[in-house]
């Protein structure tokens, strides 16, 4: 018996044609799957609903469908000494033990089965990264070793040049940059020219967006790039203290509160009141606010991405091109376009950081990085 899995979301690239993947799974992989009736691949990176004979629908991994973990009833054995076991969007598992109640571990399903959860296994103990940024087709990290890139890489956006002692990444639509120990640099699509960084002075932060970049320097808000919509036309502003580049617009935190300038066709640029916000995120042509009163957002709102949802002591909001996120006390929260899953929150493991991007969300979690929605050109496959 052969199944050939096509994914309902199918995946529609900015430059205009439809991508459907299509992956064959036939005996010799999975060995016996009669009582399987359907396999369908779900939003989540490597996982499918299987419909079972039985009437049952079950959630399965590709290492289940491997494994021949399948219908009626998709089991692992629990082994002595895990208090808890619960399964991770990436196929893995988050792992309480009864040796260290304190600390989740996330295992691999291999391990479990191994007998190498509790005890053999040691604990996450640090984040191998420190900080996401989520593009158009691209992604970008930052760990001990410097920065790291993927996804797409026509404009060479992934091929991460030498930095030196790096603290931060910004990803845009087909560039990247990153501030280091000598000031800021970027790589990529260079057509507005948005990668030829001009002088600046003591840099702390850089932002890219669309086919811009901005910064903050020492001597206020510096931006540079594409600027037909006037989003490199930086206003007066009272000593800012954050920048945030959009799709064709730009938005700065500063004494005053929030200012922003460029695109206007859907007010992205038109700030309501806020209560002492602290946080600015400039997404596709819509821009959200963390302020004392929670999330705000304003702007096109095609896809629902400024229907803020009830969120519960929020910390940290992100704009993708047509959706949003936010991180508050419950974990992480997303809305807007879903046409690809991105919306989809899977199991994450005490976050700390959400990057919204095209058609694809990141968030920083106690395991690492996990990555969600489409997966063209690689965006949401996680380096190991």
């Amino acid at each position: 018996m052969k199944f050939y899995l096509k994914s309902a979301l199918c995946s529609f690239a900015l430059i205009g044609f439809l991508s459907c993947t299509t992956r064959k799974f036939n005996t010799s992989d999975t060995k016996e799957v009669k009582d399987v009736v359907s396999m369908q691949r779900t939003s989540n990176p490597g996982e499918y609903s299987a419909q079972c004979a039985s009437g049952s629908t079950e959630i399965v991994t590709e290492w289940d469908i491997k494994n021949n973990n399948l219908c009626p009833h998709i089991s692992i054995p629990q082994p002595s000494g895990i208090v808890s076991m619960q399964r991770r969007g990436d196929g893995r598992f988050d792992v309480l033990c009864a040796s260290d109640i304190a600390n989740s571990r996330v295992i691999s399903a291999e391990d479990i089965v191994a007998g190498k959860a509790c005890g053999n296994v040691a604990p996450v103990q640090n984040l191998k990264f420190t900080s996401i940024s989520a593009g158009n087709f691209h992604t970008c990290a930052l760990d001990a070793a410097g920065v790291k890139c993927w996804g797409w890489n026509n404009a060479g956006q992934t091929t991460v040049p030498t930095l030196n002692k790096p603290t931060q990444v910004s990803t845009g639509y087909f560039h990247t940059c990153a501030l280091d120990a000598e000031g800021v640099k970027c790589w990529g699509g260079n057509n507005a020219p948005q990668t030829k960084v001009p002088v600046l002075n003591k840099p702390t932060q850089v932002a890219a967006g669309g086919g811009h970049i901005c910064a903050l320097d020492a001597d206020g808000v510096k931006c540079w790039g594409r600027s037909e919509e006037g989003q490199t036309t930086v206003p007066v502003l009272n000593k800012p203290t954050q920048v945030a580049a959009g799709g064709s617009h730009t938005c700065a935190l500063d004494a005053d509160g929030v200012k922003c300038w460029g695109a206007k066709g859907a007010d992205q640029v038109k700030v309501p009141v806020l209560n002492k916000p602290t946080q600015v995120a400039a997404g596709g042509s819509h821009t959200c606010a963390l302020d004392a009163a929670g999330v705000k957002c304003w702007g096109s709102n095609v896809d629902g991405q400024t229907n803020v949802p009830v969120l519960n002591k929020p910390t940290q909001v992100a704009a993708g091109v047509y959706h949003t996120c936010a991180l508050d006390a419950d974990g992480v929260k997303c809305w807007g376009s879903n046409g690809d899953g991105q919306t989809n929150v899977p199991v994450l493991n005490k976050p700390t950081q959400v990057a919204a991007g095209g058609r694809h969300t990141c968030a920083l979690d106690a395991a690492g990085v996990m990555c969600w929605g489409s997966d063209e050109k690689g965006r949401t496959t996680v380096p190991q």
